[in-house]
């Protein structure tokens, strides 16, 4: 992978970041509102978590464009199914049970879509930076990530509050197909050899820490979000409270950013 193909796959993580951050954080909310139970949630992540270690386990021989470009449609689908099922779109045919499969089809499409993106970008980016010094661009790129990332939850409740989640989710799709496009630009034969048996015994002596890193994961990004819905309903105070918390590298521009971003909020607020 040569710089301008690394300085693509940051703008497509930065794009991705966006599209998560603005569009997704809120989703159990979404379901909340739209009737769906702690429950069903709960049977929700548990498909998710099963279906991303079923595709840790297959995934060899992926080509990374290919593997960008189909988590990015994913991604898409998962949201037009959102929409589909939560909007209660009923046809003689379609019951109640039918909804329920598609409400637990997304669990499984996003499981799915979080390791074919996060596995070719994470290892492509460690082995380019073992041998490259990182360029001011890609740096910008990753800082300003940490602003999104602050920022983009709360802007993502104010559009779902003042314009509607159709309006929002439209918006999302659209930063999915603009990463869809960009992954042209890598590469088409750089293929990613991954092993999950070989990478678990690099593992070795540290697999008890690995397993309550993975178990403590839970905590922040599954079990918070869903009981936080018993206390706050609206989507800007919902987005506010979930905005990420990261500090990055320290560096006169990542501090910035963060900065930047705790005074936007203030300004709006």
């Amino acid at each position: 992978m040569n710089e301008d193909e690394f300085f693509r796959l940051n703008l497509i993580y930065m794009i991705y970041i966006l599209g998560i951050f603005l569009g997704w954080n809120i989703i159990d909310l979404y379901f909340i509102k739209h009737g769906f139970s702690f429950l069903e949630i709960s049977m929700y992540y548990l498909l998710f978590s099963l279906s991303s270690l079923l595709s840790i386990i297959s995934l060899n021989g992926l080509k990374i464009a290919r593997a960008i470009r189909f988590s990015q449609t994913l991604r898409i689908w998962s949201i037009v199914l959102a929409v589909f099922f939560a909007s209660k779109i009923q046809f003689p045919l379609f019951s109640n049970v039918f909804i329920k499969i598609l409400f637990y089809a997304v669990g499984i499409l996003i499981g799915i879509t979080v390791e074919l993106f996060w596995i070719p970008y994470y290892t492509r980016y460690e082995e380019f930076s073992k041998t490259n010094k990182e360029t001011k661009e890609v740096s910008l790129l990753k800082n300003f990530s940490f602003f999104l990332k602050v920022i983009a939850p709360f802007l993502g409740g104010v559009i779902a509050a003042n314009l509607g989640y159709l309006a929002l989710f439209a918006i999302c799709i659209i930063l999915f197909m603009i990463n869809i496009v960009s992954a042209n630009g890598i590469n088409r034969n750089d293929v990613l050899i991954f092993n999950w048996i070989d990478s678990l015994k690099e593992t070795r002596g540290i697999k008890t820490l690995v397993i309550l890193e993975g178990v403590w994961q839970t905590i922040p990004f599954m079990i918070v979000p869903v009981f936080t819905t018993k206390f706050i309903m609206d989507e800007q105070k919902y987005g506010l409270y979930h905005r990420e918390k990261i500090f990055p590298e320290e560096t006169e521009q990542g501090y910035f950013y963060i900065i930047l971003s705790e005074v936007c909020l203030m300004t709006i607020l």
